[in-house]
């Protein structure tokens, strides 16, 4: 409401004339960008996220959340749909769904069950902030989201695209040993065409060229391996800092000392410790104790093709100058 001499019928003295209506003036522009703010933040979604980045960096976080109907009854605990404060953005098939499930099994975390594919897919980023705020769970005050799309990494565009929406998300990079790496890739691509009755070039046709002998370095297998290449885009935007790399194999044969780095990369609570697992002897991976013994889906753990031996020996030797340039990019070495 206006202040109530703006209100006022009575003449005013010359003298007041002007300061008053300059007082009226802005005590109106400040009345109508409040209505303006509360009126897009509730039925606007994301319009005033997406005029700018100053809008973003001085809107209070609220601001930029959706909350529900019955957010707005109940005052006490609501439930808030935010952006995610972490993205696991890879590498596939490196283990990114077991960090997801186990970083779910913590009460301060909350994930949307699917990947999102927003950063990745330019059909579903083109639907905007509000469209990928909606496919966040909701989150009680204590909890924070975390989106895993282990495509991520390796898509030119999405580092540019994460830090025009957030420069100082955390983010988690998960790695194993870039040949098995890629086999599980190449197995992942070849069960699904089985599945609908199509037939999938051998690893070794689709690793090496046939007319002069050599690796083919586009094969997605072999290139989403090359961890330092996507690794070098994303540290143009994010500082190291900010992105936790999480060893995969390790994490299959230890998780919890993983998801406790994780833990404490994300200021977590401590929580995780070796008897929240077990161990799957049929599957020969950790499991998540629960209620009910909880696994990963059959998909996981494969049992990897046979690869010629001329062609693995390619590969691996490929690998080791490779796994060079990522462990001078990140001060880190790793037992490939």
């Amino acid at each position: 409401m206006l202040p109530a001499k703006c209100l006022r019928l009575v003449p005013l003295q010359r003298r007041n004339l002007i300061p008053t209506l300059l007082f009226c003036a802005i005590s109106g522009s400040v009345l109508y960008l409040n209505s303006y703010l509360t009126f897009s933040t509730l039925f606007g979604g994301d319009k005033i996220y997406r005029s700018g980045r100053w809008w973003v960096d001085k809107l209070p976080s609220s601001l930029l959340s959706f909350k529900n109907h019955s957010s707005l009854i109940h005052t006490e605990q609501p439930r808030v749909r935010h952006f995610p404060h972490c993205l696991v953005i890879g590498a596939s098939k490196a283990g990114t769904r077991a960090v997801l499930e186990f970083i779910n099994m913590h009460p301060h975390v909350v994930r949307p069950i699917n990947e999102v594919h927003f950063f990745d897919k330019s059909h579903n980023y083109k639907k905007g902030y509000r469209w990928y705020l909606h496919q966040m769970p909701e989150s009680l005050p204590h909890q924070i989201t975390v989106e895993k799309t282990a495509m991520y990494y390796a898509v030119s565009d999405v580092p540019f695209r994460v830090h025009q929406m957030n420069s100082s998300i955390r983010l988690i990079l998960v790695v194993r040993e870039p040949f098995s790496r890629a086999l599980s890739d190449y197995l992942h691509m070849r069960v699904s065409y089985n599945n609908r009755g199509l037939k999938y070039e051998s690893f070794e046709n689709m690793a090496v060229d046939e007319k002069t002998g050599n690796l083919d370095l586009d094969f997605y297998a072999i290139q989403r391996s090359q961890y330092h290449h996507h690794l070098w885009r994303w540290m143009e935007y994010f500082p190291l800092s900010q992105i936790h790399i999480t060893d995969g194999d390790i994490l299959r044969t230890e998780p919890w000392t993983e998801m406790q780095k994780i833990q404490t990369f994300l200021g977590l609570q401590e929580f995780y410790n070796s008897s929240l697992f077990f161990f799957d002897k049929s599957r020969k991976f950790y499991c998540i104790k629960k209620e009910t013994m909880a696994c990963l889906q059959k998909s996981k753990g494969r049992k990897h093709p046979t690869v010629d031996k001329t062609v693995a020996e390619k590969l691996r030797a490929y690998f080791r100058r490779e796994n060079e340039k990522f462990f001078n990019l990140t001060g880190r070495r790793f037992p490939w």
